[in-house]
């Protein structure tokens, strides 16, 4: 099935729907859910990252200090259990969890180089490449531990494509929670993207999402109330100023001094208090 949306907040409302309508009730180990299988999401403008359907209540300050986490590569879950106490019960006997996407992006080394730069390096050479492919799931360190650890990496996989001179991202995803996984990812993915599409000096294209699993969990069944919102305002959805390549080098730092539009712009959601999501 496919879903798409011109906003995120579009898309996550079809999404609703599509659940709302289509979805059939199924067990899994965190209780009962409401699941659509085999969905592809695409977000057409995936500059907006920040959901303002009001029963969601998106909380972007969260987002970019989960963002931030990423960035620093920290496996501990500690860091991240400031902003969300559910990386808690989810970590392992060390007080590790295996969803530090950053790690994997910046910081795992495969032949000596992190999948991020190996990607853009790949793609400057060869722009008409389909084999610029990275992994989140990675082996041995995420697959041996399948059928142990609480924190099953979610993402298997991400593909970059320069298709019309922009760039297009494909994640894929093994199983997706509507309300807490996917809204919370894709902002973080669609900021890789635009990483990514300005090391390349090509516009943003179109994000793909694709998750074998997308679904709500029982307690959440209640926000299906927000697939008849349709007051979407694009301006107010699209929370970071335009990106430049002195940014994506001060992102790979963690460096937040610089005073550029994006970073004073990721910088304000960053200093701010965690909001109450919905």
């Amino acid at each position: 099935m496919e879903i798409v949306g011109e906003t995120i907040t579009e898309l996550y409302v079809n999404i609703l729907k599509s659940l709302k309508s289509h979805g059939h009730v199924r067990d899994s180990r965190a209780g009962k859910t409401l699941e659509l299988i085999d969905v592809t999401a695409v977000l057409k403008n995936p500059r907006t990252r920040y959901i303002t359907e009001p029963v969601r209540k998106h909380s972007l300050s969260y987002i970019t200090k989960e963002i931030d986490w990423y960035l620093s590569g920290d496996y501990r879950a500690e860091p991240i259990a400031r902003a969300a106490k559910f990386w808690k019960t989810v970590q392992d006997e060390n007080g590790k969890v295996n969803s530090n996407y950053g790690a994997k992006l910046f910081y795992e080394k495969i032949y000596g180089e992190c999948q991020f730069d190996r990607v853009v390096s790949h793609l400057k050479k060869f722009p008409n490449s389909r084999r610029a492919i990275f992994f989140f799931n990675l082996y041995p360190m995420d697959w041996m531990q399948m059928d142990t650890t609480k924190d099953y990496v979610c993402t298997i996989y991400g593909h970059a494509i320069i298709n019309d001179d922009k760039l297009d991202l494909l994640i894929y995803m093994r199983s997706n929670d509507v309300i807490w996984g996917w809204s919370n990812d894709v902002p973080f993915f669609t900021l890789l993207q635009e990483m990514l599409a300005v090391e390349l000096d090509v516009p943003m294209g179109t994000y793909y999402h694709h998750a074998g699993s997308m679904h709500i969990y029982e307690n959440f069944f209640h926000k299906l109330q927000g697939a008849e919102y349709k007051n979407f305002d694009v301006d107010s959805q699209i929370p970071f100023a335009p990106m430049t390549k002195a940014d994506v080098k001060a992102l790979r730092r963690r460096d937040y001094s610089i005073k550029t539009p994006f970073m004073e712009s990721f910088v304000k959601w960053l200093n701010a208090p965690i909001a109450t999501q919905g």
